[in-house]
């Protein structure tokens, strides 16, 4: 195994020339003795379901058009550490493939405080669940993609909250408060609002990996935003609306596989 490779030869002497390529020198990976240090691949099973959270906001102020007040959050949760056994820190990456749900939940609480002009319904508070799921793989720059061509791709895009499917009342005058009020801009609701900044500085990964001079570390990533939006006439209402939102990957099942490259990126410099 030690002669494995290949080597360039002078054409007139017929002798090997400096530079042949063996397993002592690992230019294209790591040594062939030490392939299952380099390459890893690990199941994980998601179980972890998160609760809708509350940020601490200011109650909007008073305003005709409608005013917000919002948090949008990115948690990341360390789930595992692996020793890599180099050392120093070595290149590498990790492709992930499996079946993944995304489950986004919302809480919409409504409150009437006061109505003098008879426009609104009553104060209530609104729950739904929006699961998907696909069997996707990892795609560089863009999170998730399904093995195959379908919807999975748009749902595992971005995280979108899209209302979270909910069925808002009507107002007393008939009209759907979705259809008119929210659409109109008098409610805030996350609708095609994201919980990934539009600048890409927050992953859209359910899971990543970070590598340092000791331990490769696997992360879970959730999602959560709190909107709380009022609409104040003095003389006629004061309407508002809270919506809490949370996005999770629980009921996830996948393989991640860990490469790892025997050098450090100063060895390429």
């Amino acid at each position: 195994m030690s002669d494995y490779g290949f080597a360039t030869y002078d054409e007139k002497t017929g002798k090997k020339r400096e530079g042949s390529v063996n397993s002592k020198w690992p230019i294209f990976g790591p040594r062939y003795d030490q392939i299952k240090r380099a390459f890893k691949t690990i199941h994980f099973t998601d179980t972890k379901s998160y609760s809708i959270r509350s940020a601490s906001l200011s109650l909007p102020p008073q305003n005709e058009n409608g005013a917000k007040t919002e948090y949008h959050g990115y948690e990341k949760v360390l789930i595992a550490t692996i020793p890599h056994g180099y050392k120093k820190r070595p290149m590498g990456y990790a492709t992930i493939t499996g079946s993944f749900n995304k489950n986004t939940r919302g809480r919409w609480e409504y409150v009437r405080q006061f109505d003098n002009w008879g426009l609104w319904p009553a104060s209530t508070t609104l729950n739904s669940t929006r699961s998907e799921s696909g069997v996707m793989q990892t795609n560089v720059g863009y999170g998730l993609r399904p093995l195959e061509t379908t919807s999975a791709r748009d749902a595992f895009y971005d995280n979108l909250f899209q209302n979270c499917g909910m069925t808002y009342p009507n107002d007393l005058g008939g009209y759907p408060m979705e259809g008119l009020y929210i659409a109109d801009g008098y409610f805030y609701v996350p609708g095609n609002n994201s919980s990934t900044p539009d600048d890409g500085s927050k992953p859209r990964y359910p899971y990543t990996v970070e590598i340092d001079a000791t331990n490769i570390y696997v992360y879970r990533w959730y999602y959560w935003c709190d909107v709380w939006t009022r609409v104040y006439y003095p003389d006629g209402f004061d309407i508002r609306g809270r919506f809490k939102g949370i996005i999770d990957y629980a009921g996830s099942s996948f393989d991640m596989t860990i490469y790892l490259a025997p050098y450090s990126m100063e060895d390429l410099v």
